[in-house]
């Protein structure tokens, strides 16, 4: 109730950090004690930034407008989408420890003036940390079903960083759409950067031109139909059975291929993948011959 209706979740946690209940939830508490890069995260820790990434994501309109369970589940992805910096967190290159995590706490140790602070591979690492913390709330059954819904939400968040760079081409968000919805990852990266706190709140990143990129991305995958869905096959198992293809798992292979191509534009229509595969025919049906020796023997050496 508190994660999917608070217009401030945060006030809920620190509640919970007062009255020591945060304890027996170290995925959580332990973010109290990890330091964050001054420069990309003046607001301090990146328990501070879980707090005010929640709360962004409570303001924004369109979390407003969705189902209670729909909200619970987005509310725990902003909650535990940084859980990984407390094993994935480097100072000066060194892996942080629990010693310094429970220093800095405690108020009694203080980072060197210019300290160097990264979290390289904290998405990935985030996933683990997210299933304990779940079976912690919840059944066991359910945790593991919510943790498979959450878990590429967490893996996928830090793709906000090639959207900022260089942007998300179409074939990337292709590619994306088949691991989470994008609306919901889009909504994610947003609350992350603070898009919805206060003018003036240490710690929002919200700019123009990010505003300007997010704008973009939203545009383009709902022009393209993808941001709620993956792109449908264009070319699907009975065009190849039509053609003589064999059904099997070469053939399975074969669709994959055709799919890359798809994303890389290769083809529009069902008509033109059709003729895209009759004119590559020999080399797509060898490939998947490959990939489907190659998947077996992966299965059988397993």
């Amino acid at each position: 109730k508190l994660l999917a209706q608070s217009p401030k979740p945060s006030k809920g946690i620190e509640v919970l950090e007062k009255s020591g209940w945060l304890k027996h939830f170290p995925e959580l508490d332990d973010l109290r004690g990890v330091p964050q890069s001054r420069k990309f995260h003046p607001e301090g820790t990146a328990y501070t930034h879980t707090l005010q990434v929640m709360d962004s994501m409570a303001a924004d309109p369109k979390f407003r407008g969705l189902s209670i369970k729909e909200r619970h589940k987005r509310m725990l992805t902003a909650l535990g989408h940084d859980f990984g910096k407390v094993t994935h967190t480097q100072i000066d290159g060194e892996p942080i420890t629990k010693k310094i995590i429970n220093g800095i706490k405690s108020g009694q140790h203080n980072l060197p003036e210019g300290a160097k602070i990264t979290s390289h591979g904290h998405d990935k690492s985030g996933v683990k940390p997210m299933d304990s913390f779940l079976k912690k709330i919840m059944p066991a059954g359910q945790a593991a079903k919510w943790s498979t819904a959450i878990a590429p939400y967490i893996e996928n968040h830090m793709r906000r960083l090639d959207l900022q760079r260089d942007g998300i081409s179409l074939k990337a968000a292709s590619k994306l759409s088949k691991k989470v919805n994008l609306n919901e990852l889009e909504m994610l990266w947003r609350a992350d950067v603070g898009a919805n706190l206060p003018e003036g709140t240490i710690g929002k990143k919200m700019t123009p031109q990010l505003q300007s990129a997010f704008d973009d991305f939203a545009k383009m995958v709902t022009e393209a139909g993808i941001e709620n869905q993956p792109p449908k096959r264009l070319v699907q198992g009975r065009d190849l059975i039509n053609l003589g293809v064999k059904p099997g798992p070469e053939m399975g292979k074969a669709l994959d291929i055709l799919e890359e191509a798809q994303f890389n534009q290769k083809f529009k229509t069902t008509v033109e993948g059709i003729e895209y595969f009759k004119k590559n025919k020999d080399n797509i049906i060898k490939q998947s011959i490959r990939l489907g020796r190659f998947g077996r023997g992966r299965a059988e050496g397993q």
